[in-house]
């Protein structure tokens, strides 16, 4: 009888175990470089940050677009 609770403790914790998580959003609000060669200096490091964020929505603040410089 005594193994039968030791089992049905088990099964439980296993249970509880797999309960699924509370749903986390992850989001990342970036202001980028306007200018050109700034962007190019900078692009290693955002693209490592947004890696090591690895947010489910990113949002770009200040996007500015002009006929030379398309996005």
């Amino acid at each position: 009888m005594k193994h039968w609770g030791c089992l049905a403790l088990l099964a439980l914790s296993f249970a509880v175990a797999a309960e699924p998580a509370t749903p986390v959003l992850r989001i990342a609000s970036l202001r980028l470089p306007q200018d050109s060669a700034q962007w190019d200096r900078q692009r290693g490091r955002i693209l490592a940050l947004l890696a090591e964020l690895r947010a489910d929505v990113i949002a770009v603040q200040d996007v500015r677009q002009s006929p030379g410089a398309p996005n």
